[in-house]
């Protein structure tokens, strides 16, 4: 059995990684065909999300076989799904969002982070990556003097957050395009 202390979680340049990353995504999507609409993981804003991005990978035998991107929220725009609710407003660094009413406001600390794009090969499932990427990534932005990470994961990775200390925020709704059978959760960790 594989031991998740085997890997090691290591920055990657996206450039010099992007036909492997992408080949990885695409074998790992390609399972969910039925129920995602699939060309809308591969566009062109995405791409640019993706240069954009920091991204963490595992390799083994020099092949990479997990993947995780954080994004630098620069501004409220910035922010996924953001245009699903109420305009948010900043007062002083906190950015009160996500609000369907007055009163419902979601409030982060900036500067903030959001992952994305978590790929596992199919191989390599079930041995705690995905907990050792997310630990990576907590580490890195104390490290940076990030305020809150947040995630917007599938319903399985909610646990998983939690097991890593975020906390369920607020249920977003069916906002998320590619998956629109899937209820978003929005997963917040502040330092």
């Amino acid at each position: 059995m594989t031991n998740p202390e085997d890997f090691e979680v290591k920055l990657i340049d996206f450039k010099t990684h992007k036909n492997e990353l992408m080949q990885l995504r695409k074998l790992c999507w390609e399972e969910t065909k039925s129920i995602i609409k699939y060309e809308e993981f591969f566009t062109e804003k995405d791409l640019l999300v993706d240069y954009s991005s920091i991204h963490c990978g595992l390799f083994k035998n020099e092949k990479l076989i997990a993947s995780h991107r954080l994004q630098t929220l620069n501004s409220l725009s910035d922010l996924p799904f953001a245009q699903h609710f109420n305009p948010s407003k900043i007062i002083g660094s906190n950015w009160y969002t996500y609000s369907k009413n007055e009163n419902d406001y979601v409030v982060m600390t900036a500067p903030i982070v959001t992952t994305g794009r978590l790929v596992i090969h199919p191989a390599y499932r079930k041995v705690k990556i995905s907990e050792k990427i997310l630990t990576f990534w907590i580490k890195y932005s104390k490290q940076n003097n990030f305020k809150t990470l947040i995630s917007f994961p599938s319903p399985w990775m909610i646990n998983k957050l939690i097991d890593v200390g975020f906390k369920a925020e607020k249920g977003l709704g069916f906002v998320f395009a590619p998956l629109p059978s899937i209820n978003i959760t929005l997963m917040i960790k502040k330092f």
